[in-house]
């Protein structure tokens, strides 16, 4: 789901629900891969980065294996800071009540129900809303937010 707002240019997501699904992902997408090969993780704030480059190195045997420091967070401010342009598009995922932290311009995603261009993250505010846990948050814009 972050991937769908944000990502750095040239970065290959894994499309992952949740985080316990990364494993799987990196077995499937690394397949063949040789383990000399440059590897570059990133996530907002650079925790799971570490546990699954720990991953990558330990159970995948990895060695060439490296992490954003302080990740998409500490990046953003860092290119703030020095007036760089950001290689980041779009929204970065945030784990409070924003959701979202503007980093590029660049609208990444569309409104799920509508489909008009949109990266605005929402929680289900549905009590019995019927999207499994792992699926609640999703894409919605303004209108359709107002509408439903």
């Amino acid at each position: 789901y972050e991937s769908k707002v944000g990502l750095f240019k040239g970065a290959v997501p894994l499309n992952t629900t949740t985080f316990r699904d990364t494993w799987g992902a990196f077995e499937e997408a690394l397949e063949g891969v040789p383990q000399d090969t440059e590897i570059l993780t990133y996530c907002t704030g650079g925790i799971r980065c570490e546990k699954a480059n720990a991953y990558l190195i330990q159970e995948m045997g990895y060695n060439n294996v490296g992490a954003l420091k302080g990740g998409i967070v500490n990046y953003h401010q860092y290119a703030q800071d020095k007036n760089l342009t950001s290689a980041f598009l779009g929204v970065n995922h945030v784990f409070d009540q924003r959701m979202g932290q503007r980093v590029g311009q660049e609208i990444l995603s569309n409104c799920e129900f509508c489909g008009v261009a949109s990266d605005v993250q929402t929680d289900c505010a549905n009590s019995a809303c019927p999207r499994p846990f792992a699926m609640r948050r999703f894409i919605q814009c303004g209108e359709c937010a107002a509408r439903l």
